[in-house]
């Protein structure tokens, strides 16, 4: 398959147009348009991965059959949001049931706060946390617990969760039914990027402040 990045007007074009994720909707600053050689994609940089695994060698496969590539991305975006939220402090006991985010996010404000912790082990470990920042630090840690399992679980099976390898050893057919990638990490600055006005995130917790009013 033919697989090209476009950059400069064009992207920009496709992009304006498309307005989010052609695979799951998600809105941001920062989509990707690409080109297959017969039609423009434009995608968030979750689903062209799983688009065109094999155009990123660096990925990590994980053995996830019962989410749909769609699904994983989002789910991806939210642990990578879960981890930076709590590290920089601003969960403060949030109740996510309804599909929102804090308040605090619906202002710039918390996107640009600093981080608290270097990591979510050190802000546990802090005795000056308090009870509500601990909680808020163990639930990123504990939503990221499934992921790092069935990266173990992949490695067990194949020796390697690099995305070669297992595509190599499964077969086109099994990896693209039974199996995500996913980068090792999402850049800080892509995070702070969706509380732009019009992100996905930004409006969620735009959400959250029209019900509590």
């Amino acid at each position: 398959m033919t697989f090209d990045i476009v950059a400069g007007k064009t992207r920009d074009f496709h992009v304006d147009r498309a307005g989010c994720c052609g695979r799951c909707g998600f809105m941001e600053q920062g989509l990707v348009c690409w080109y297959d050689g017969h039609a423009f994609h434009v995608e968030c940089e979750e689903c062209t991965h799983q688009a065109a695994p094999d155009r990123f060698p660096e990925l990590r496969a994980v053995f996830m059959p019962e989410l749909s590539q769609k699904a994983f991305s989002n789910y991806v975006r939210v642990l990578a949001w879960l981890t930076f939220a709590a590290r920089v402090d601003r969960l403060h006991g949030h109740d996510f049931s309804k599909g929102t985010l804090p308040r605090r996010f619906e202002t710039e404000e918390a996107w640009n706060a600093p981080f608290r912790w270097t990591s979510l082990a050190e802000g546990i470990e802090d005795r000056y946390a308090g009870d509500v920042a601990r909680a808020g630090l163990r639930q990123a840690r504990d939503a990221f617990a499934f992921v790092a399992r069935r990266l173990g679980k992949t490695i067990a099976m194949h020796g390697s969760a690099a995305s070669p390898h297992v595509r190599a050893s499964v077969g086109e057919e099994s990896f693209e039914r039974d199996y995500r990638v996913m980068s090792a990490s999402i850049a800080t600055a892509r995070i702070r990027s969706w509380g732009a006005s019009g992100s996905t995130f930004r409006l969620l917790a735009a959400r959250t402040e029209q019900k509590t009013r």
